[in-house]
Parts: C-alpha cells; sequence; structure tokens
C-alpha cells in the first residue's frame, strides 16, 4: 500500500474516498528545486548570444510563450504541491497517480520544456522551410532592423545554412500574383513560404547586412551565388 497518504481517516462519496495527504511523503521535485532549476535556467539564457537567441526565435514553435505557459504552470503546481503536503488536506485515493508520480510528471515536464530550447539551439538549428517561414523572416527582419554590426556579423553566418531552402523556394511573382517587371494579368498568389522567401531576398539587400556579409561570412554570399546558379540552370 502506499504511503503517499494517511489511512486514519477517510472520507468516501458513493465510490471516490479522499484522504489527507501525509507530509512525510518522498519529495525529489517541490518548489525548491523548481526555483533552483529555474535559477539555472536563467542563466543559461542570459549568457546565450545573439546566434541562439535567432534560432530560438526561427524555431517553428512559439518557444517563448510555451516556455512562459509551461514554466509558470510548473512553478504553480510545485507550489500548490508542497502547500498540500505541509497542510496535509484531502485528495483523492488513487493508487494511479501517486505524489512521487505527480512530482515526476512536473520534473519531466519542466526537463523537457528545457530539452526543446537546447535541440533547437545547439542540436539541430532551424533552416527555413514551410513550418517557419513567417517566424523565420519575422527574426531577421528584427536583427536587420536593429543594425547592430556584431550581430549582423553573426546572423550573415547563420544565414548560410537557409540560403539554400530560400533560393529554392524563392520565385519572381509578387505577393499580388504578378511577375515584376512584367504587365501582365495576375496569377494565383504563391504560398506563404514563397512570399517570405521573397521578401527575405529583398531584406538580405540591405547595405548593412551586405557589409556584414563581405566583412564576416563570404561563405554565405558564396552559397547565395551558387544556390542560385544551380536554380538558374534547373529552370532553364
Amino acid at each position: 500500500m502506499s504511503t503517499d497518504y494517511l489511512e486514519v481517516s477517510r472520507y468516501c462519496f458513493n465510490s471516490i474516498c479522499f484522504v489527507p495527504l501525509s507530509a512525510d511523503a518522498p519529495k525529489f521535485f517541490g518548489f525548491s528545486e523548481f526555483l533552483a532549476a529555474l535559477a539555472l535556467m536563467v542563466l543559461a539564457w542570459t549568457i546565450a548570444d545573439v546566434r541562439y537567441h535567432f534560432r530560438i526565435r526561427a524555431a517553428p514553435l512559439p518557444l517563448y510563450r510555451a516556455t512562459f505557459v509551461i514554466v509558470a504552470t510548473v512553478g504553480l503546481l510545485a507550489l500548490l504541491t508542497d502547500l498540500w503536503r505541509a497542510e496535509q488536506w484531502l485528495v483523492p485515493r488513487n493508487n494511479l497517480l501517486t505524489v512521487s508520480r505527480w512530482q515526476a510528471l512536473l520534473g519531466g515536464l519542466f526537463l523537457l520544456n528545457f530539452l526543446t530550447w537546447a535541440w533547437f539551439a545547439f542540436v539541430h538549428p532551424p533552416v527555413y522551410g514551410r513550418a517557419n517561414a513567417r517566424r523565420y523572416a519575422q527574426a531577421l527582419y528584427r536583427v536587420i532592423l536593429k543594425g547592430s554590426p556584431d550581430e549582423l556579423s553573426i546572423i550573415a553566418d547563420e544565414f548560410a545554412n537557409s540560403a539554400g531552402p530560400i533560393v529554392h523556394y524563392a520565385t519572381d511573382i509578387d505577393p499580388r500574383g504578378r511577375h515584376h517587371g512584367e504587365d501582365q494579368p495576375p496569377t494565383k498568389k504563391p504560398p506563404r513560404v514563397t512570399a517570405y522567401a521573397n521578401q527575405i531576398l529583398l531584406l538580405i539587400a540591405d547595405k548593412r547586412f551586405c557589409r556584414a556579409v563581405v566583412a564576416s561570412s563570404p561563405r554565405t554570399a558564396l552559397i547565395l551565388f551558387q544556390e542560385i546558379d544551380i536554380k538558374r540552370n534547373t529552370e532553364s
């Protein structure tokens, strides 16, 4: 029988019984452990440079918003769990979800959130594609609009990873469905991934970004021109 509950008294309603939660129940992920883990996570986010923040913003998932919701939810539930244990309030008598399993669930959710950040920031950086076209364009626009030479140098190098997909998706059709430089009836509007690729190619023409590419990441220019040449030969 589980020791997570006090068996001295039970309160049953129909087939559901409630028992006081034992103050001596096992504890390995409470509110104090949550605060310690959160401090380390915040430190890691703070010292990360612009490259990793760019990758997080360009990821196909809204990681900033999701992280806030998950961290706030886990912290609140961990605090309530400790309070429930200290006050020995009633909980449903249930062998399926014990206090230990409940703490493991909260800790696992918190760990999964951190691992998701690490996956996109370090292990598998996002590249431009259908799933993150809008987010990638917005992240790049934010850096170019800010215009910091140091940040532009880093993102110019990071851009090389997505140069191929951006050129692949780009087209000469504008958002209204017209070919650039031609007076023709509108065609079907391009898909979102193509429209954002077109905008990005116009965006990287910014002179500050071009200077950063020439000064800090010539390979980006080389990859971009190679991809353009490959696409031109493929379509001809």
